[in-house]
């Protein structure tokens, strides 16, 4: 085929050329459908860091009242968030910002990854966890309101083994502030080791939170 007879083909490909790209960045749509088209899941992930032994834990805790970053012992620690036994008060929490295109009180997704302390484990008696939600637009980054969902019973796995909790937070209902796109949300988590008489702490490995969103 001579050049001059190619330059046709040439130019009708050139338009498909520019598009494919533009296709393939376009998000994908989950196949249950639970993230509208246009729309794409942001994940929130925090969990423990350890260097040199050291137990550092990617949360916000109060003054007083707080549990405790230490490692999990072992020949691998890893670094954990520990709720000491015979208290219903400890908390600790986490914020950041609702993106653009969230839809309004859209569920706000969570996994929270524990397990109880090697040597001390108990897997009979639940721990009671309760989630708290606020959401403003604009507002200061302390003292926040918050109202409580409705509280979870976490058993632990035998011999220290991890559990897996996931659930949603839904604003606007059941008593749980409204959010909105750009709002900022906190998740408030108070773990009640007291009421059930656990025997032994309760230790957070990581916890993350999704929500959707376009850009």
């Amino acid at each position: 085929m001579s050049k001059a007879s190619r330059l046709p083909i040439m130019r009708n490909l050139l338009p498909i050329l520019l598009i494919l790209p533009a296709l393939s960045a376009q998000p994908s749509v989950p196949a249950n459908g639970e993230t509208p088209t246009g729309l794409r899941t942001y994940p929130y992930v925090w969990q423990g860091m350890v260097q040199a032994g050291v137990a550092g834990f990617a949360a916000n805790l109060p003054a007083s009242g707080a549990p405790t970053p230490t490692n999990s012992g072992g020949a691998m620690p890893i670094a954990v968030l520990e709720w000491p036994v015979g208290q219903s008060t400890y908390y600790a929490w986490w914020t950041w910002v609702l993106p653009a295109g969230y839809p309004a009180n859209t569920p706000i997704r969570y996994s929270v990854e524990s397990r109880c302390k090697a040597g001390a484990c108990d897997s009979t008696h639940a721990n009671i966890v309760t989630l708290g939600l606020g959401c403003a637009g604009g507002a200061a980054l302390d003292s926040p309101a918050t109202a409580n969902s409705s509280p979870i019973n976490v058993v632990n796995g035998a011999a220290a083994l991890r559990t897996i909790t996931a659930g949603a937070l839904t604003p606007g209902r059941g008593g749980l502030p409204a959010c909105a796109a750009g709002n900022r949300v906190w998740v408030k988590m108070t773990v009640d080791t007291k009421t059930n008489k656990p025997t032994g702490p309760f230790h957070l490995v990581s916890v993350s939170f999704s929500v959707p969103g376009s850009m």
